[in-house]
């Protein structure tokens, strides 16, 4: 079968080939250490106006940006301010790292630098009242700074604290974002056609292509089907640098197995090629249990069993080996027809109890009261009572077999021997498929 692909284009991430503001632009964490017990949040001012008149801040507003507002950091107090994709490094021969500090005393602070945001190393003190500039390499720090963390350690001064301007790195000290590529241009019409990769990037990006087909710059669309992801690397030229991906993905059109170009159809788990929602799909080979391809089939019997199985052809005989014949096992253990006058007659002794009257406590084998039967009796005892003349009850036994009953009345009540006299019993014994049997009747008791 000749089979077309066809390509759909989706739209690519939005990288853009410049260079990045240089200050920082997210704040991570902050802490106000309340030093001063008039403020509980940051406060500040501006240079142009007298320093100790005092207003809470927006630590956002006030260091992120190009800003003249101060952010007085007290003895403990810090902020933890990142880089995005304007990340710092080591720049050859300048300083890279800025802190302006705004600010008439001279006021301290601590610095510290990381390239994750979560582990951070000391740099250096912040000296007040002046611009501080760091160059990475006098520290011999070679990691990309992804954050900084600065602690204001002096309370001096009409507003106490480091008063911190802005944050910043230097434009040639920041990482560039990544690349801006064109839509996809090809039209790939057939599983032939090789395309040349190098033609897609634009203003000078230099990276490298990944993806299924990809060898050497070029796409082979052979044998691939369905969605596809090519990616493109930038490389930035600086080794400290991350590399930004920028991914094309498309379809590549196929027939389905009626031919049809991108049909819907495929081969189902019993290899017909069948729509997804066709009710026939993964259904023309089960088997009677709903199994894929299995054996079981309906039997003689009409039950869905594996023919290597023992009951195959087997459930539906009678005792006698006649297929659905009439007979079955009574009570007895006797293999007759419903309608024989000796059905569940042949074996009285499962349904017949004996009833002693009279019985001596604590003498011999008559030393307790109950019901004597065969150990295969089938009965189910539904009740079996001892009371006395005036209707107290002495003794009780309820729904239990017979075959289960381990104790009858041993002449008792409340722990003590009754006296000599006749007392009065009754039960009733339920048998399968039989009327229940219902006794009352009376027993001498001797001491």
């Amino acid at each position: 079968m000749t089979r077309f692909i066809g390509v759909l284009i989706s739209i690519i991430l939005p990288f853009t080939l410049s260079s990045q503001i240089e200050f920082a632009d997210t704040i991570l964490n902050q802490f106000y250490s309340n030093a001063n017990p008039n403020f509980n949040d940051f406060y500040g001012n501006t240079p142009a106006t007298d320093l100790c008149n005092i207003f809470l801040v927006n630590v956002a507003e006030q260091v992120l940006g190009d800003n003249d507002r101060i952010v007085a950091l007290p003895e403990g107090s810090f902020i933890t301010l990142a880089f995005t994709d304007n990340l710092v490094f080591d720049a050859e021969d300048q300083d890279d790292l800025f802190i302006e500090e705004i600010g008439g005393g001279q006021e301290f602070g601590e610095l510290f630098v990381s390239p994750d945001g979560i582990n951070f190393t000391f740099l250096d003190i912040l000296n007040g009242a002046t611009l501080n500039s760091f160059d990475l390499a006098d520290y011999a720090y070679d990691d990309l700074v992804k954050a900084v963390r600065i602690v204001g350690n002096d309370t001096g001064g009409c507003i106490p604290g480091l008063d911190i301007a802005r944050v910043f790195g230097v434009e040639g000290a920041n990482c560039f974002c990544g690349a801006d590529l064109a839509p996809f241009p090809f039209d790939i019409s057939n599983q032939e056609t090789i395309v040349s990769l190098e033609q897609i990037p634009q203003n000078g990006v230099e990276g490298e292509w990944f993806g299924p087909g990809v060898v050497d710059g070029t796409f082979n669309p052979l044998g691939l089907e369905r969605e596809i992801t090519l990616q493109f690397l930038v490389n930035f030229g600086h080794e400290v640098c991350p590399v930004d991906t920028v991914e094309y993905t498309f379809n590549l059109g196929v027939c389905d197995c009626e031919g049809i170009l991108n049909g819907q159809s495929v081969f189902d788990d019993c290899d017909v090629c069948l729509q997804p929602q066709d009710p026939q799909f993964n259904r023309s080979c089960l088997d009677c249990n709903g199994i894929v391809n299995g054996s079981a089939i309906i039997d003689s019997c009409g039950i869905c069993l594996d023919p290597s199985a023992s009951e195959f052809n087997q459930s539906c005989f009678d005792c006698l080996g006649v297929i659905n014949g009439p007979h079955i096992m009574d009570l007895c253990n006797n293999c007759l027809l419903e309608s024989d006058p000796s059905f569940n007659l042949r074996c009285p002794e499962r349904f017949r109890v004996y009833v002693p009257n009279i019985f001596s406590p604590n003498r011999g084998t008559e030393s307790v009261f109950g019901l004597q039967y065969d150990e295969n009796n089938l009965g189910q005892l539904v009740v079996f009572e001892v009371y006395d003349r005036w209707g107290s009850v002495l003794f009780r036994l309820e729904d239990i077999a017979l075959i289960e009953v381990e104790s009858w009345w041993d002449g008792r009540y409340q722990g003590d021997i009754v006296e000599t006299g006749v007392y009065n019993y009754y039960y009733q014994i339920s048998y399968p498929e039989l009327p229940n049997e219902i006794t009352a009747g009376t027993v001498v008791l001797l001491r």
